[in-house]
């Protein structure tokens, strides 16, 4: 199958310099051509985060 997504080991800290909060911590997710996914929690647990970095909005602290 074809991977039209693709992110490993994303982290993403917020927060000022020496009191950072680690939001995302390695996250790893394929997607392939014709796969649905859905991304569900309670709030603050970071799925917003998780959606702007797969969009490029915002730039992840470590991963790629």
């Amino acid at each position: 199958m074809k991977e039209i997504l693709k992110i490993k080991d994303v982290s993403k800290d917020c927060g000022i310099k020496g009191f950072e909060t680690n939001v995302l911590k390695n996250i790893s997710l394929t997607v392939n051509e014709g796969n649905f996914i859905s991304i569900m929690g309670p709030s603050g647990v970071g799925k917003t985060t998780l959606l702007n970095l797969m969009s490029t909005l915002d730039k992840a602290t470590s991963g790629r």
